[in-house]
């Protein structure tokens, strides 16, 4: 999903909640001008099998940083080591964003997980993405949430995204139409 509107206009208030995002051939959700977008409590896992080269993430953050963004409850699992692949990427500081409660995962401790306002994070400088966004404070660090498979992207029971969560009043119930 690519909102690259042109001419001024402008995407508001878009929802992406309790959706499964499968091997996507670059970013799985890209926010150019969108105002007041949410990305809750959905399920990312893999991208960009076959490109080289391509600087993206799971999710490409809105270019416009003076807008509402809320990034919450979400499970990334990149499937590939290549370099420039990221879970999330933002360029720019967000001033309205509410990002938390995310679990981030990159199969190779050598590649950045985030690339936030120029700066990319890899697992073991995840303290030092948090302290420099202000984002993610609830978050777990990034680790390999264990899902059960490719055709079945249910979490095994000692993944680290049970529990890592936040109740979101709008959201009763999984994309498996179990209760939350």
């Amino acid at each position: 999903i690519d909102d690259q509107s042109s001419g001024g206009s402008t995407i508001k208030n878009i929802r992406f909640e309790n959706n499964i995002f499968i091997n996507t051939k670059g970013s799985g959700i890209a926010i150019v001008d969108a105002d007041s977008t949410y990305i809750l409590n959905n399920t990312f896992y893999g991208m960009n099998r076959n490109v080289t080269n391509y600087v993206g993430g799971l999710v490409a953050g809105p270019t416009d940083v003076d807008v509402r963004f809320v990034m919450k409850n979400n499970v990334f699992h990149l499937n590939t080591n290549e370099y420039f692949n990221y879970c999330w990427r933002q360029n720019g500081t967000l001033t309205d964003a509410d990002v938390d409660n995310n679990l981030y995962y990159h199969p190779s401790g050598n590649e950045d997980v985030i690339w936030y306002n120029g700066t990319g994070y890899r697992t073991d400088e995840w303290t030092a993405y948090k302290s420099a966004s202000g984002l993610d404070a609830n978050s777990p660090t990034p680790a390999n949430p264990l899902v059960i498979g490719i055709n079945d992207l249910r979490v095994a029971n000692n993944s680290p995204a049970i529990g890592a969560g936040t109740p979101i009043a709008s959201i009763t119930v999984d994309f498996l139409d179990s209760t939350r």
